[in-house]
């Protein structure tokens, strides 16, 4: 990096000889050297170093390059002299005594002396008196053991002794392996069926037609009149079941002051299940329930006191 530097520098002092004195600005990349040129107001890089020089004099000592790498080990030094003998170490401990040497060879024995001559034989003594009886003897060794004699019957069986204390409970064993999963047992009788559900909701709305007058029935894109009694709008149901929601819908917003509440009609006759609207509402919710069986027929009943004026619709499930 520093070589990269010295070669811009003469260059661009070459370049400016004969020119008035310039300040020259570089950012010298810290990883690589790599250096570029610049402005003196360029904030140069983080990973940068910002340098001057000016071309009639020396400029300021750039950053340290980079550690060169180690060099190779050096050759392994002559063997030095050998140092001075040490003084004498301190006098050992004194040895164990050691065996005592074999016994000597016996010596010759000598020669055996001339035998005497033999003396006269004397006269036999009076026997003496008998001596008082000598004391006994030491005891003799024990003779060797006799052998095992036969075993004998057994006896009988002594009583039963009283039970002993109960001793502590000893520390509980461990957890055996599970056993085989046992059987299946055998399938519970079915149970009775269940009552028959509603086959899905029903429909009523009045068409085309606006609910103009009151006290009106709505069925399938129809409205009684009077022409046309509530029997030629009512539908029929194909199975029984319960029915527990209503909704409601009006072409246009219930007019300020009023409430509408429209009523399910089973075989000509109100249910339990009724939608209410209010003032500026287009969409109302039911509550109560309604009970069908099969061949019912439905329809519903428009409030019998005030007409709505618009086109309505209706659903029960």
């Amino acid at each position: 990096m520093a070589a990269s530097i010295v070669m811009l520098v003469v260059f661009l002092v070459s370049a400016s000889a004969s020119e008035a004195a310039t300040t020259y600005y570089a950012c010298v990349k810290s990883s690589t050297g790599n250096i570029r040129m610049v402005q003196a107001s360029t904030v140069c890089m983080s990973s940068e170093t910002k340098i001057s020089w000016s071309d009639t004099g020396t400029g300021a000592t750039g950053p340290a390059g980079p550690q060169g790498p180690a060099g190779p080990t050096g050759p392994t030094g002559a063997t030095g002299p050998t140092g001075a003998t040490g003084p004498t170490g301190a006098t050992g401990a004194k040895g164990d005594t050691g065996d005592t040497g074999a016994t000597g060879a016996k010596g010759d024995t000598g020669d055996t002396g001339a035998t005497g001559a033999k003396g006269d034989t004397g006269d036999t003594g009076a026997t003496g008196d008998t001596g008082a009886e000598g004391p006994a003897g030491p005891e003799g060794p024990a003779g060797p053991a006799g052998a095992t004699g036969a075993t004998g019957p057994t006896g009988a069986t002594g009583a039963t002794g009283a039970t002993g204390v109960t001793g502590p409970t000893g520390p509980t064993g461990p957890t055996g392996a599970t056993g085989a999963t046992g059987a299946t047992g055998a399938t519970g009788a079915t149970g009775p069926t269940g009552p028959s559900g509603v086959g899905g909701g029903v429909l009523f709305d009045s068409g085309g037609t606006d609910i103009s007058s009151p006290g009106k029935f709505i069925g399938n894109s129809s409205v009684s009149t009077n022409a046309s009694p509530e029997a030629s709008v009512q539908q029929i149901v194909a199975s029984g079941g319960t029915f527990t929601q209503m909704r409601c819908h009006l072409a246009e917003a219930v007019a300020s002051g009023k409430t509408f509440v429209f009523t399910l009609r089973v075989n000509g006759g109100n249910a339990g299940l009724t939608c209410t609207m209010t003032a500026g509402q287009t969409d109302g919710s039911g509550t109560g329930t309604a009970t069908v069986v099969a061949g019912d027929r439905l329809d519903v009943a428009t409030p019998a006191a005030d007409s709505p004026g618009a086109r309505g619709s209706f659903a029960i499930a």
